[in-house]
């Protein structure tokens, strides 16, 4: 677009803008160098180097040399304007880094009327690249060519990629590349210059280690003396600019935006820095270019590379620091709440876009020198924030270090707390061994600290993770163990919520029917309590209950009014499982395309969130819709992407349903002994972990098989033992389906 306004506007005026470090410089020489504008204006294309005109009369001497004007003593800004206007021929003016003479002190009118009178000159274009998001104010004389250009900004996450691979191939399998480009913020010349080191002999992977690692992370981007080969130097000219040094709020403002990655509220810069003209500040910090303002306008944010170079040689003062953590800190104790909770909805639009600002602020809280009441505060902070990440997106560098935090300033209590939250996160995330450690680490902290609530809690939760580790039968006994300890302490929802554990042994085991009571138990006890999130959980479980014993319509009935339900509580993923269900019943329907749309969409919230257990299942689903629709390699695919994802949680009843979903696969192929073999070891892998259930099925599943090689003894002894594992289940149309096959397989040998 650029190219082809020079070409046919003979007087064109561009102003290519944008912050230090964005391409301008890039940009401008590849306009001036196309052949469109070669063929156009020949010798006649003149590029200027701003960067040293530090005043009037070097900005004239620069323009002078720059149009092969020889030196004298005559004006200079005469013959500057004599050397334009003769010849009669078309020329191309390039003012590289033209904020330099604008912003001489004391001079910029005298700066605006050489630019003016040049750009007055009809056959004269004038393009400029200048560190600012607004052009210098046009005149009567000059005006910038409408539409102005829109200011550049940092490069897309694809286009920082492909200009790193053209610089340094051997980058591209590299599988940091991609947390490296994000690390630079996507900046291009961070970029480019990040590959040029490459091409020393690191890769990616190295790279970030040292970029991460660094006291001064921009010295690893320092290739040389000037802002083109040295990110440092590029960002110490805005830095020590004169707009800049003519305002000291300015540079206080920056340091301690600076310590915010995901930028800032400008509706909360008053609160987060008292005493500083915000206002003022931000105008002079865009003037410069080292700030952004994203979405739309309302974020003030400033780039890794800056904010890393502020960080080390700017820093905020220890007053500025503690304002931050207490603003922080405010915050998160104002939105406390948990999904099912009036302000629940509200807190995720408030916490949700600073979660990078607040890991950053309750990490520097805990590394606090010497006060340990700060730190004391920090954990606490540190607490609420892990129990929002554990309803969102569970990830725990911020709870691990509130642990460790714990010991060093010797407090039992936050100890006992921290390695609950790490515990409890590490069983969400299905790290089982690991949150067993955690669990009872924390158990015994409590215990030392006499704390009876907490040390039951701990058993709770290992009750739990017994659970998710397919040993229902010791769950089980944890669990009730526990919920007499919750009676004791008066302590009803916690005694229901060991209830609704214990349902989940009984699901696991396919004992339905006593599932289902125990749920309903559990139910009426939530309502009682008025307790809306654990109802809906309650409803949703039930939903499941039914399904599990082919009830479709009233499971469906149910997983609707959960749906509901968590729709009104702004409970996503809740809604996701529902979804999950709910697809599931449309598959076992036969209403496969349907049950397609659903489960995708599931699994889309459960990748958002990291549920691996939730995405595998989503997937195992899908791979059955898939097969059920003969599409079998998409079928396959989902079935390795399930399993893969069961193998990494070590979840031995999703490998074995992977199994059988391979076996059934396999069958319906015509692949008879390999499905055979498949389903044997589904079977096996189902009965050690006492699942009767899926036991079952796969005897259902090699019945059929046998009945395809004409085996009736081994197909009747097969459905004959599934028909009794589902009847001991309560099973009634499993059962009856197996009654049904039995008897047509005996009118056909009464047939023959």
């Amino acid at each position: 677009m650029i190219t082809e306004r020079v070409v046919s506007i003979p007087n064109v005026h561009l102003a290519i803008l944008g912050g230090g470090g964005q391409g301008k410089t890039s940009v401008a020489l590849h306009v001036i160098h196309h052949p469109r504008v070669v063929e156009t204006f020949l010798d006649d294309r003149v590029w200027v180097p701003c960067a040293e005109a530090t005043t009037v009369s070097l900005f004239l001497e620069l323009l002078a040399t720059s149009l092969g004007i020889p030196k004298s003593a005559r004006d200079r800004r005469a013959e500057i304007m004599q050397a334009l206007r003769s010849g009669g021929r078309r020329r191309a003016l390039v003012l590289d880094n033209f904020e330099t003479p604008w912003d001489i002190d004391g001079h910029q009118s005298e700066v605006e009327d050489i630019i003016s009178g040049m750009a007055s000159i009809q056959d004269v274009s004038i393009i400029i690249t200048m560190r600012a998001y607004i052009p210098p104010t046009a005149t009567s004389r000059m005006t910038w060519t409408p539409p102005t250009l829109q200011p550049l900004s940092v490069l897309h996450k694809q286009a920082a990629r492909q200009l790193y691979i053209a610089l340094d191939p051997v980058a591209e399998n590299d599988p940091a590349l991609d947390a490296l480009l994000s690390a630079l913020d996507y900046v291009p010349l961070a970029v480019t210059l990040m590959a040029r080191v490459g091409l020393y002999g690191e890769t990616p992977s190295m790279l970030l280690k040292r970029w991460n690692d660094s006291l001064d992370s921009t010295e690893v981007l320092n290739l040389g003396t000037d802002q083109l080969s040295s990110v440092k130097v590029s960002i110490e000219m805005s830095v020590n600019s004169n707009i800049i040094k003519a305002n000291p709020d300015a540079l206080h403002l920056l340091s301690i935006l600076s310590m915010l990655p995901a930028g800032a509220r400008r509706d909360s810069i008053a609160a987060l820095a008292p005493g500083i003209a915000s206002a003022r500040a931000i105008v002079n910090l865009l003037q410069a270019t080292l700030i952004t303002l994203e979405n739309p306008r309302q974020i003030v944010r400033v780039l890794a590379p800056i904010r890393l170079y502020m960080q080390q040689h700017h820093p905020p003062t220890p007053e500025a620091r503690l304002s931050l953590h207490s603003f922080y800190y405010t915050l998160l104790d104002t939105y406390y709440s948990m999904p099912g909770e009036t302000l629940w909805v509200e807190t995720l639009a408030r916490i949700g876009p600073e979660e990078a600002n607040i890991e950053t602020i309750l990490l520097d809280g805990m590394n606090h020198p010497d006060a340990s009441e700060e730190r004391t505060r920090a954990i606490e902070a540190a607490l609420r924030f892990a129990r929002y990440q554990q309803f969102t997106t569970p990830r725990l560098e911020i709870v691990r270090a509130a642990a460790n935090c714990s010991r060093a300033i010797q407090n039992r209590d936050l100890l006992g707390r921290s390695l609950y939250r790490l515990g409890d996160m590490l069983r969400v995330l299905r790290q089982y061994v690991e949150a067993t450690a955690a669990l009872e680490e924390a158990r015994e902290a409590f215990r030392m600290a006499n704390d009876l609530q907490g040390t039951t809690v701990c058993s709770f939760n290992l009750g739990r993770t017994l659970e998710m580790m397919d040993q229902n039968d010791a769950a089980e006994t944890v669990l009730r163990e526990t919920r007499v300890s919750f009676q004791k302490l008066g302590d009803s929802i916690q005694a229901g919520d060991c209830l609704y554990s214990i349902s989940k042994t009984f699901r696991n085991r396919s004992r339905f029917q006593e599932q289902e009571t125990t749920l309903r138990e559990a139910l009426t006890e939530y309502e009682r309590l008025g307790d809306a999130f654990r109802v809906a959980h309650c409803l949703r479980s039930i939903g499941d209950s039914f399904k599990g014993r082919r009830m479709y319509d009233e499971g469906e009935l149910h997983l609707e009014k959960a749906k509901e339900s968590f729709q009104k509580l702004g409970d996503n993923v809740g809604q996701a499982e529902c979804l999950q269900s709910l697809g599931d019943i449309m598959r076992l329907r036969g209403q496969y395309e349907q049950a397609e749309s659903t489960l995708k969409g599931a699994r889309e919230t459960f990748l958002k969130n990291g549920d691996i257990l939730r995405q595998a299942e989503s997937l195992l689903s899908l791979s059955m819709t898939f097969a059920a629709l003969d599409r079998f390699q998409e079928a396959d695919a989902a079935l390795n992407g399930a399993r893969e994802s069961f193998d990494r949680i070590n979840s031995v009843e999703g490998k074995a349903k992977c199994l059988a979903s391979s076996g059934n696969m396999l069958l319906k192929q015509g692949a008879v002994e390999k499905a055979e073999v498949v389903l044997k070891e589904a079977r096996v892998s189902f009965e050690s972990i006492n699942n009767t259930r899926g036991a079952a099925d796969c005897l259902r599943d090699l019945a059929k098989l046998y009945y395809t090689r004409n085996q009736l003894k081994e197909a009747e002894e097969a459905i004959k033992e599934a028909q009794r594992s589902y009847d001991q289940l309560g099973l009634a149309v499993d059962a009856e389906n197996c009654r049904t096959l039995l008897e047509e397989d005996r009118a056909q040998t009464l047939a023959r």
